[in-house]
């Protein structure tokens, strides 16, 4: 019975140190949420944090009494999903399915080369960095995919022209064939060199065979 008794404190001890411990941890986390939003004057993710706990309670919290009310509650998922990422990311995908709709017109030695499904890369998100253009994340994912790509610079456009992704190049299904892209399934009508990306951008690089095919991405 005195064991068991000793058992019990020794495990109630234990819970009690773990619960402080995690606490001390908690805090820590949100005084560390505090001290960037305080380094960043105006931030607004502490400003969430606050709208969010005066909607909970109608009250005029401080701060400080925002990360006491989420210490107290728990609620760290709350502030790690309102925190920002501070990487930022597009996607880009790659494909010439288009030629399979002109294949006669296609360079008898490339049809080994088209993938079946007409994508050389489907849909990737890419983290790019500010300032980075269509050119630059074309570049990075054939780098780190292991794709094959050739560009010419083009003095009187100021700019960069793709001549062939995955050893597919422009004329080889036909006279008016060529790479093109689009952004949000815009087609854009300057070069990928020019085009800053930003945040959430959809990038598709399309092999052209004729004017439709140009039209109908745009």
């Amino acid at each position: 019975m005195f064991f068991e008794k000793n058992k019990y404190e020794n495990n109630k001890d234990k819970n009690n140190k773990s619960g402080i411990i995690k606490k001390l941890i908690l805090l820590l986390f949100v005084i560390t949420c505090l001290a960037a939003a305080y380094y960043f004057q105006g931030s607004d993710v502490m400003k969430n944090i606050k709208e969010s706990v005066n909607g909970k309670d109608e009250k005029n919290y401080t701060l400080e009494d925002a990360a006491d009310y989420y210490v107290e509650n728990n609620d760290v998922d709350e502030i790690v999903n309102d925190f920002p990422d501070d990487k930022t990311f597009c996607y880009i995908a790659i494909d010439c399915k288009n030629i399979y709709n002109h294949i006669d017109d296609l360079e008898p030695t490339k049809k080994q080369i088209i993938p079946e499904d007409g994508y050389i890369l489907k849909k990737t998100k890419v983290e790019f960095e500010d300032g980075d253009t269509v050119y630059d994340i074309l570049v990075k994912v054939c780098k780190e995919e292991n794709i094959q790509i050739e560009s010419t610079e083009s003095p009187t456009y100021s700019t960069v022209y793709i001549e062939g992704i995955a050893n597919i190049y422009e004329f080889d299904c036909g006279s008016t064939s060529g790479w093109m892209y689009s952004v949000n399934d815009e087609y854009i009508n300057y070069g990928c060199s020019n085009y800053k990306v930003k945040a959430g951008d959809d990038i598709k690089w399309t092999f052209s065979c004729v004017t439709e095919d140009t039209l109908a991405a745009a």
